[in-house]
């Protein structure tokens, strides 16, 4: 919610368990894999559909697209918020492709323990470096989301 206020997305992606029954939406129905054919699907769908929320929901060899105008009541697993077109295809091709992933995942954890372990030895406040490794650890959390969002385009709220 902070970092939707502050980026200002152009579109939110909700990871969802089973696809809504709702009238206005835009369902596409792609498979999971490798090759051209999944980059040209996620290309149609971003290209011939419209609305600033993407509903996923996700199955073993199936992806399940939808996109609205407006945000539907459901649960979601997980929320995305996408910078551009650009972005929303990165995002959709990595959710789909098996190949094409794209992980920044304890990045935050390994910084935050040099910057707690580099503040606490120049401050001689070896009592706190856990205290201070965790401030460290929030901080580059919510800095490693903006870099990503930036940078690749999309981040996870």
């Amino acid at each position: 919610m902070i970092l939707e206020r502050i980026l200002k997305p152009r579109y939110i992606a909700l990871i969802l368990e089973e696809i809504p029954r709702e009238k206005g939406l835009h369902i596409m129905e792609l498979p999971k894999g490798t090759g051209y054919e999944v980059e040209v699907g996620v290309e149609y769908f971003v290209d011939s559909t419209f609305g600033k929320f993407i509903y996923i929901v996700k199955s073993k060899d199936l992806l399940i697209l939808a996109r609205s105008d407006k945000k539907l009541n459901v649960k979601e697993k997980e929320e995305f918020l996408i910078r551009n077109e650009k972005g929303l295809k990165r995002f959709l091709i990595s959710k789909v492709s098996k190949s094409e992933k794209i992980k920044i995942e304890g990045l935050s954890l390994s910084l935050a323990m040099v910057a707690g372990i580099l503040f606490s030895y120049f401050t001689e406040l070896e009592d706190y470096m856990v205290i201070i490794a965790g401030i460290f650890g929030v901080a580059g959390k919510i800095i490693e989301k903006v870099f990503m969002y930036y940078i690749i385009g999309y981040c996870k709220s």
